[in-house]
């Protein structure tokens, strides 16, 4: 290119600036560094040849640049913006070895992520800590929380989420938990900026009153807002290789009209536009006194460990995250969320999971770019987040088919939900 085409292509990108000062409000072009390093756990050695993917939140521009033997990268010449950066890399156990002297029973996926960087004219640097997780056997295979049309649909009330048993084994629901976990869901960072709040928005745990000040609260840990559990005394509730279960919030045939408990008949106008749960082997219920939580007597009730409102109401908004994980011998703690300072009437408590006890977890954020708030979940749990598009749209996310074995398929873990999940329209809730 040209000097004089230079200066006219930079004179066209701050006439473009100025006019959409709103929306992209600096457009100059900047570099980024990346310093990658394994999670110490593993030795923290700089990770060298991993692929560190750059997508620009507002344009959907993707860059895509490799790391050098000292585990570091430039990004160059790219736009000033908001960012979600991710790496990562499949190992096999002896590979693993051979770098941190840990043997591990089988191969591993090392997913590390920062979502909404925020990346100015100045001087940029990134860190990312590759971490690996376990991946689940039983595992959330489908969730949909986008609800159907208000007018003609169920709106709120056919909301579920579908549990996949991903293994060659039969394995028992039997008091494992469902949890909705507590974080920010505002993009919105006040300032000046509290001492509970990170830069990026996300709440800080180690601010919370009680926090023992020798662990890291947030890095180690997920934090409860609604707690189920499934019942069961070890072996009731069999799932067998390749099937599902269904949790509904509310376990009735949404196709159907059905009477509600105060004495109102609600008739869907479009039955395709939602689903029929009456068969789902699992529901929530309240019996708060919300219209919409109807018990259905042949579908066994969860546990309410921890309830939030009325009823297991899904964000509609998707700025939920969510976890299965199974219930240590130790009871949990609890702590109250960080913005409070004192202990009072309106204080609530969340409780304190590790994340060495979580399954399988997913992270979900506003389908807006421009207003999503903050991951909850860290890297080892899940390196990416899903978004429905559209809410009261019949859309649900489903974890993608990796292979069949035998008849049995076996559906893709690899704790980064953005690579493991498509998006389907409408819900369709045990279709295999």
């Amino acid at each position: 290119m040209s000097f004089k085409h230079t200066i006219l292509f930079f004179c066209a990108l701050s006439f473009a600036a100025a006019c959409k000062q709103a929306a992209v409000p600096d457009l100059k072009p900047t570099s980024v560094g990346i310093s990658v390093k394994y999670d110490p756990a593993f030795g923290g050695m700089p990770a060298g040849g991993i692929e560190v993917h750059f997508k620009d939140v507002t344009t959907g521009n993707l860059y895509m640049e490799k790391t050098n033997t000292d585990g570091m990268l430039e990004f160059r010449h790219i736009p000033a913006g908001t960012y979600d950066i991710s790496a990562s890399i499949a190992l096999s156990a002896e590979e693993v070895f051979e770098f941190s002297g840990i043997l591990l029973p089988d191969s591993s996926i090392f997913n590390a992520s920062v979502a909404n960087k925020r990346i100015t004219a100045r001087a940029n640097n990134v860190e990312m800590v590759l971490k690996t997780g376990r991946s689940g056997a039983l595992i959330i295979k489908q969730l949909y929380y986008s609800g159907s049309s208000i007018q003609k649909g169920a709106s709120l009330r056919d909301q579920f989420v579908e549990i996949y048993n991903n293994s060659a084994d039969t394995l028992y629901a039997d008091g494992l938990c469902f949890a909705q976990l507590k974080g920010t869901v505002s993009n919105v960072i006040p300032k000046p900026l509290p001492s509970w709040l990170f830069e990026d928005g996300r709440l800080n745990w180690q601010k919370s009153i009680g926090m023992p000040a020798d662990i890291d609260a947030n890095g180690t840990y997920v934090y409860t807002e609604s707690l189920y559990q499934f019942p069961g005394n070890g072996n009731q509730y069999p799932v067998a290789p390749g099937k599902s279960i269904l949790l509904a919030q509310n376990a009735q045939n949404h196709k159907a009209p059905y009477t509600n408990p105060n004495g109102t008949v609600i008739t869907p106008e479009d039955p395709s536009l939602t689903v029929d749960l009456s068969r789902a082997e699992f529901e929530v219920f309240f019996g708060d006194g919300l219209a919409s939580d109807i018990n259905n007597p042949e579908v066994t009730d969860m546990i309410n460990i921890q309830k939030q409102g009325k009823d297991m109401i899904l964000d509609i908004q998707g700025r939920d995250a969510y976890v299965l994980f199974r219930m240590p011998l130790e009871p949990l703690k609890k702590y109250p969320s960080p913005e409070f300072t004192v202990i009072n009437t309106k204080t609530t408590y969340h409780f304190q999971v590790p994340d060495s006890l979580v399954l399988d977890a997913v992270d979900c954020l506003h389908f807006t770019p421009a207003r999503r708030g903050p991951k909850k979940l860290n890297a080892n749990l899940d390196a990416g987040f899903v978004s429905i598009l559209n809410q009261y749209s019949s859309q649900a996310l489903i974890r993608k088919q990796l292979r069949t074995v035998d008849g049995r398929i076996i559906l893709q873990d690899t704790n980064n939900s953005t690579a493991d999940f498509q998006l389907i329209s409408p819900a369709k809730p045990k279709e295999f």
